[in-house]
């Protein structure tokens, strides 16, 4: 049976106490005075109450809906909600998602998208904690359903879920932290997570830290402290790191959840050492993480917080600028800076070996993908880069040299071929870029570094063919860029006459469907060091392209206003 019943309906008065006036509450978090770097109970009196114990908050995506978990000795486990209506907050409810079929519910999570919320139930501890979950229908939700995978074959608790839907854990069976990788909304395998023992963990939505609640048996201390993990780039954790003295006491801490905006830490503290039955929830800024985060170029620790477009990056002029110096463009090398069509993903290559005066035996390079989530830039994603990344221009597909990944919502699919008539061990493809109509141009390092061009006529793919000696100079000529409309094309090759051993160029195409001359980008481009890999925005406004410094030791990402193309169009009668 399906729900149909509003939100108010749904949820029964939680306190009946006459005398009891729920106060008017407005703006986010409750109307409740952000916290510090200190913690601090939520909400005194109204979500917090003494004499009762309360834990496991989760909200929403937009922050309009906060649930939480509470009991005390005359009641069961049970979640309880509020709702951010017409500027203010509802009075507290209680849920009743399984309609009796368990006694208790606890540990509510919102999914990332809003859709679905996670919980355990259970009739007795030990016995059959399980995870359920019910989805979201219009403004209400639809009865719980017992979660239909192997996670269930265990006693388990504590669900929480990533951005891409894979689903942590907390095993009671195995006493560990496991998770489950999401496959188009099941979960139809499980794997442990190889961290060190502990309870309660959650995991950040990029999943770059997991926090988790494990005894602290220093100086001779047998409370429950909370820890941070953070991912390394190999995918194994950090060892853990204790949050600290403004969250951890000499009391239990457990239960941390992240507020969707990333703004904050929640938590539970049993005081019940303090007082029989006690236990509140508190919050604090995550900027208690990020303090302890380690500082780490190559696992990308140390980087700031950016807003904006362009990575928060002021914009060029038509001079060649470095890009996000400091923080993209650093010492050491870093390659093919590329934003996703709608601007709203960045990656780049950066090498994790010592790669010093073009010496390839120690090269490792990884591409590192950042995300605009809430205006704010994020890393999301990393892998080993295996050609360099271009995209389709409706941004659907991602092109890495013979192979492709296609969009899977806000991933991507494993890497794919591109067939035998790309897939050729006689070519060496480093990039592969594609026009609108699906012409696709690239390079050929095996072959005299020839640039080829295959188009699609009538549906069907043509045999790659070389371009002219308009594009193909017989010096060394690589890492093509075909416009959107095919309109010009841009490349780097080392033939006579530039301004450094590489230089990039830029031809347009002709009334005839001809490629027009050869012409060097300028000095506003190029520079006495190599120029390369330059690709245009998928909003056309700048230039992007890797320039050499310190010979050879450090490569940095430069961009331009590409502007400076129309300064190079030769204008047909």
């Amino acid at each position: 049976m399906i729900l149909t019943m509003s939100l108010h309906s749904l949820f029964a008065q939680e306190n009946t106490d006459e005398n009891f006036t729920f106060p008017l509450l407005e703006g986010p978090y409750m109307g409740q005075k952000p916290p510090g770097m200190v913690a601090e109970p939520f909400a005194p009196g109204i979500v917090s109450i003494d004499g009762r114990f309360e834990g496991t908050v989760s909200f929403s995506p937009d922050l309009k809906e906060m649930y939480f978990a509470a009991d005390n000795e005359d009641e069961e486990a049970s979640i309880y909600f509020s709702r951010f209506e017409e500027d203010q907050w509802t009075p507290i409810k209680k849920a009743n998602f399984t309609n009796g079929a368990k006694k208790e519910e606890f540990h509510p999570f919102v999914s990332p998208d809003g859709k679905r919320i996670y919980f355990t139930a259970m009739d007795s501890a030990f016995f059959d904690e399980k995870i359920w979950y019910a989805d979201r229908i219009g403004d209400s939700w639809s009865d719980a359903v017992l979660l239909d995978s192997p996670i269930n074959d265990d006693l388990v608790f504590f669900p929480n879920q990533a951005k891409n839907g894979d689903l942590y854990y907390f095993n009671l069976s195995k006493f560990g932290t496991y998770y489950a990788p999401n496959e188009n909304g099941e979960f139809p395998e499980v794997q442990e997570v190889a961290v060190e023992p502990g309870h309660h963990a959650f995991i950040s939505p990029s999943q770059d830290y997991l926090i988790l609640t494990a005894r602290n048996e220093e100086e001779g201390r047998k409370d429950n402290d909370m820890y941070v993990y953070f991912k390394k780039n190999d995918g194994t954790w950090t060892k853990p790191l204790n949050l600290g003295s403004t969250i951890n006491t000499s009391l239990n801490e457990k239960a941390p959840r992240i507020t969707p905006d990333g703004k904050y830490l929640f938590f539970g503290r049993d005081e019940r050492d303090i007082e029989p039955g006690l236990g509140n929830i508190y919050w604090v800024s995550t900027e208690v993480i990020e303090k302890i985060r380690p500082k780490n170029y190559l696992s990308d620790f140390d980087f700031p917080i950016l807003e904006g477009p362009y990575m928060g990056q002021e914009p060029p002029g038509m001079v060649a600028e470095p890009f996000a110096p400091g923080i993209i463009s650093r010492e050491g090398w870093e390659l093919e800076g590329v934003f996703a069509p709608g601007m709203k993903e960045f990656y780049f290559t950066i090498d994790r070996g010592e790669y010093t005066n073009y010496n390839p035996d120690n090269f490792h390079p990884t591409v590192v993908g950042f995300r605009q989530e809430n205006n704010v830039w994020i890393k999301y994603i990393e892998f080993p880069r295996r050609g360099e990344i271009t995209f389709s221009p409706n941004g659907s597909r991602m092109h890495m040299a013979k192979g492709y990944k296609d969009r899977i919502g806000d991933s991507w699919s494993e890497r794919k071929s591109l067939g035998t008539m790309f897939d050729r061990e006689d070519w060496g493809i480093m990039r592969l870029s594609a026009s609108a109509n699906g012409t696709y141009v690239f390079d050929d390092y095996k072959n005299n570094d020839a640039i080829r061009i295959s188009i699609v006529k009538n549906g069907i793919r043509q045999e790659p063919v070389k371009m002219s000696t308009v594009v193909n100079s017989g010096k060394k000529t690589a890492h093509p860029f075909i416009a959107p409309d095919e309109s010009y094309l841009i490349w780097d090759s080392e033939r006579e006459g530039g301004f450094g051993d590489s230089d990039l160029y830029i031809s347009f195409k002709q009334k005839d469907g001809s490629w027009g001359p050869a012409i060097n980008m300028g000095d506003k481009v190029n520079s006495a060091k190599d120029d390369f890999f330059a690709s245009v925005t998928p909003d056309g406004k700048y230039i992007l392209f890797n320039r050499v410094i310190d010979d050879g030791d450090n490569i940095d990402i430069y961009w331009i206003d590409a502007l400076i193309i129309e300064t190079f169009r030769i204008k047909e009668p």
